[in-house]
C-alpha cells in the first residue's frame, strides 16, 4: 500500500511531534511505502533519523522554502493528478486527490475563530470544513474537538474518528523526583507554552506575583519552556518585570524531550492557563515525568488531565496560586495526583496511536475504494 504524507507548512514543536508519530507508525508496516511531503529544511531535520531509518520511508521536497501560501495553494492541485496513492494523509486541511483521503485534525483553531482573525485563520476553517465534508476519513485528536466539528458541521462529519497522539516514551522513562524524594520540596514552578495570546501566560505571571505576595518565605521560580528560541519571550520578561517578579522568572526556552521530562521531574508542578487546546500534551507529558499539573477548564483541558491534576476557571491566577500551594504544602496531594498522573499518561501509548492508525488505513470501509 502506497501512502502519501503532506507535511508542508508543518513547524517545529507540537506538530512536528505528531508528524514523527505518524510517520513512525505507518513505516512500522512493513507493506506500507510512505512518502512524505516536505516544505521546508526545517521539518526535514526534523525527520532525518526516521528517513534514515526505514527504507520504506520516502522524502519528495514541495516548493521547499517557499511561503506557506504559495505552498497552500499548490497543494490544492499537487494531488489530483494521477493515481500513484491508495491513500493521502494531511493535517487539518484538505487534499483534492482521486485516492482515499485521511485528515488529521489537530488545531482547535482550524473550528473556532482566533482573537486575531486573520485571512490565514479563515481559510484555515474553510479548509477544515471542506475535509469534514469530502475527506474519507475525520481524524481528531480528543473527542472535544470532533464535537466543535460536529457542532460546526451541523453533524455532517464524513468517517469521524477519535485517536489519541500517544506521549514520547522519553517523557515515561523512570527518573529521580530528587528534591521531592528527599523531602525538599522543590519552589520551581514550569510553564510550557508559546507566546500566543490563547495560550494566556499573563495569567501565569500574575499567580506567581500572588505567590511571592502570600508565601513570601518560599523561593519560587517560574521556569518557562517552549516557543522557537529564548528571544521569543522578550515580552514576557517585560511583563515579568513590571509586576516586580522579572528576578523570579526563567526562561528556558526550547527543550529536547528527555531535557524537559529532567526539568519537569524536579519541579514541583507544571501549569498552563492555555484558553484553547485541541489536546493538552504537555500536561500528559508532565505527568508522566512524575510532575503533577495544574490547568484550566477550558476546551479539552479537563479531556486530557481526567482526575490526575487540578482544574481551574479560565483566566483566574488566584485559583492558580491557591493549587500550586497547595502541592508545595500538602505532600501526600502531590504524590497521589503523581500517581494517577503516571497511570494516565501510560494509557496514552505509542502502542495505542500505532494499532489506532494502522486500523484506520487497513480497515476503513474505504481502503482500495478509489473515490
Amino acid at each position: 500500500m502506497k501512502i502519501a504524507v503532506y507535511a508542508g507548512s508543518i513547524r517545529p514543536g507540537g506538530g512536528l511531534a505528531v508528524l514523527r508519530q505518524v510517520l513512525r507508525a505507518l513505516v512500522n508496516n512493513v507493506d506500507f511505502e510512505v512518502v512524505v511531503y516536505l516544505g521546508s529544511t526545517d521539518t526535514l531535520k526534523g525527520i532525518e533519523d526516521l528517513i534514515s531509518a526505514y527504507p520504506n520511508l520516502i522524502k519528495r521536497p514541495f516548493l521547499m522554502n517557499r511561503s506557506v501560501m504559495v505552498r497552500y495553494l499548490f497543494s490544492k492541485l499537487g494531488f489530483i493528478v494521477g493515481r500513484e496513492f491508495d491513500w493521502v494523509l494531511s493535517f487539518n486541511h484538505y487534499l483534492p486527490t482521486r485516492c482515499n483521503a485521511l485528515v488529521y485534525h489537530i488545531n482547535l483553531l482550524s473550528f473556532r475563530a482566533a482573537a486575531k482573525d486573520s485571512l490565514a485563520d479563515k481559510l484555515r476553517r474553510i479548509d477544515a470544513k471542506l475535509a469534514c465534508k469530502h475527506a474519507s476519513v475525520n481524524v481528531f485528536e480528543s473527542e472535544y474537538l470532533l464535537q466543535e466539528a460536529q457542532t460546526q458541521m451541523e453533524g455532517r462529519v464524513v468517517g469521524p474518528e477519535v485517536l489519541y497522539v500517544g506521549v514520547n516514551p522519553e517523557f515515561l522513562r523512570h527518573v529521580e523526583h530528587s528534591a521531592m524524594d528527599k523531602g525538599r520540596a522543590s519552589a520551581d514552578v514550569l510553564l510550557v507554552s508559546s507566546v500566543q495570546p490563547h495560550k494566556d501566560n499573563l495569567t501565569c505571571l500574575l499567580a506567581l506575583e500572588m505567590l511571592i505576595r502570600e508565601r513570601p518565605e518560599v523561593p519560587w521560580r517560574l521556569v518557562v519552556c517552549g516557543g522557537q528560541s529564548v528571544d521569543q519571550w522578550a515580552g514576557l520578561i517585560e511583563e515579568a518585570s513590571k509586576l516586580g517578579v522579572g528576578s523570579q522568572v526563567l526562561v528556558k526556552g526550547r527543550l529536547v524531550p528527555a531535557e524537559l521530562s529532567q526539568l519537569m521531574s524536579a519541579c514541583l508542578c507544571t501549569i498552563s492557563a492555555s484558553r484553547v487546546e485541541s489536546f493538552c500534551m504537555v500536561a500528559l507529558e508532565s505527568m508522566a515525568s512524575g510532575c503533577p499539573a495544574v490547568v484550566t477548564d477550558a476546551t479539552s483541558m479537563p479531556e486530557s488531565v481526567g482526575d490526575a491534576a487540578v482544574i481551574v476557571p479560565a483566566g483566574s491566577a488566584q485559583r492558580f496560586a491557591d493549587a500550586i500551594i497547595g502541592y508545595y504544602d500538602d505532600r501526600s496531594l502531590r504524590e497521589e495526583h503523581i500517581r494517577k498522573g503516571r497511570a494516565r499518561a501510560e494509557s496514552y501509548g505509542v502502542k495505542q496511536f500505532d494499532t489506532g492508525l494502522a486500523k484506520l488505513i487497513r480497515g476503513s470501509v474505504f481502503a482500495g475504494s478509489r473515490v
